[in-house]
């Protein structure tokens, strides 16, 4: 049985091949277009070479640069426009030879296409293209075939499309359940945080109510017993009375320390919500912070469960910064980031369940956008 992180591995691996070929082809294609001779490959327009360099060099780097991204988050908002102008370049070339090899260009760009549009979108940059490139060749330079070719490699690139798609799908299969099991595990492990935050309860409880009442009406006991008026027993008694008090002093003792230790680790729990590629998140919380409320826990456990998954889907930033504080009286929950927030925020689902399970614990939640990024910030009172 394969492990999802061994699936996930295989998966990484198959996609930089993919990548490796795309980057030898789109090589070998240009390599063929400045070494061949204009008898073989012709021109449809007189162009100067260094235009058809430099149309070939944004092609190439676009494919270079996207065996990279993953290394490069900074730039990662800039892939969508950079496809866009190397597609406009393969296009571009398409126009100025004939339908021969040069086409192949087109099939490469056609799959990285998926990664950007939707599937009609896709469709249509798979198709116009090369038709538009088919009709021009046969009716305005009347090359034998060029229908034929258009075609052919309509057909090509409806089937890298596919294909393209078809990974696209499964990738995001894959993470989705890597970030359902994720989330699985983190919320387990709050689950039994909290399990075991309420047993020490009881247990304290149960040898306070008990335990300790029965030892304070013993003591009590003695002590009425050392004022008698039996002279030889009274060593015994005052004895006796001194071990139960100490032993009372322990279990008090005792008691105390379980409620101490009873704090929720929410770090934890947070950190395990951190998948592959997050890197730019850092989550800041005060050692000396204690969460003894399951319902406190589990709600600012939820509300950076919110705010990440958010900035995931819908933000550029490079930079998220989670930080918890608290003091005696109030509890501080603060989400920042760099990514381009919208002028004015319509709050969704996930934005309207923080605020109500934070408001249904007396807090408030306030949201701020502005060019330097999103923010949020919950205030949330401590339980007596």
């Amino acid at each position: 049985m394969h492990t999802p992180k061994n699936s996930h591995s295989r998966l990484g691996h198959l996609q930089q091949l993919e990548l490796a070929l795309a980057i030898t082809t789109a090589l070998v294609v240009a390599y063929l277009m400045l070494t061949t001779g204009p008898d073989t490959l012709k021109m449809t327009a007189a162009v100067p070479l260094p235009a058809v360099v430099a149309l070939l060099g944004l092609i190439i780097g676009y494919v270079v640069l996207d065996f990279f991204w993953h290394r490069l988050s900074r730039l990662k908002r800039y892939q969508h426009p950079l496809f866009a102008i190397a597609f406009l370049a393969t296009c571009g070339l398409i126009l100025l030879y004939e339908s021969t090899f040069v086409s192949i260009l087109m099939i490469l760009m056609v799959g990285r296409a998926a990664h950007h549009y939707s599937l009609p979108m896709c469709l249509a940059l798979a198709i116009v293209p090369t038709l538009c490139d088919g009709l021009i060749d046969h009716f305005a330079h009347q090359i034998p075939y060029a229908m034929a070719s258009a075609v052919l490699y309509i057909l090509f690139n409806l089937a890298i499309l596919v294909i393209s798609y078809a990974l696209k799908s499964e990738q995001a299969e894959k993470e989705r359940s890597r970030r359902l099991l994720r989330e699985l595990q983190a919320t387990q492990y709050l689950l039994g945080e909290t399990a075991k935050q309420d047993e020490r309860l009881h247990i304290s409880r149960e040898l306070h109510d008990q335990v300790g009442h029965h030892l304070t009406a013993l003591s009590l006991q003695l002590e009425v017993a050392i004022h008698a008026d039996d002279e030889s027993a009274r060593p015994h008694v005052q004895r006796a009375r001194d071990i139960s008090s100490l032993l009372l002093s322990d279990i008090r003792s005792t008691l105390n320390d379980i409620r101490r230790s009873s704090r929720i680790d929410l770090k934890s729990a947070i950190e395990s919500l951190l998948q592959p590629g997050d890197e730019q998140v850092t989550i800041a919380i005060d050692d000396a912070l204690s969460i003894n409320s399951p319902a406190i826990a589990e709600t600012l456990f939820r509300c950076t469960q919110e705010a990440l998954t958010n900035a995931r889907r819908h933000s550029s930033a490079n930079e998220i910064h989670i930080r918890i504080t608290g003091d005696a009286e109030t509890l501080s929950w603060a989400y920042r980031d760099n990514g381009q927030a919208p002028d004015t925020i319509t709050p969704g689902n996930g934005l309207i369940g923080m605020r109500e399970r934070i408001q249904h614990l007396g807090g408030t939640l306030s949201v701020n956008a502005s060019s330097t990024g999103f923010q949020l910030r919950a205030a949330i009172p401590q339980e007596p």
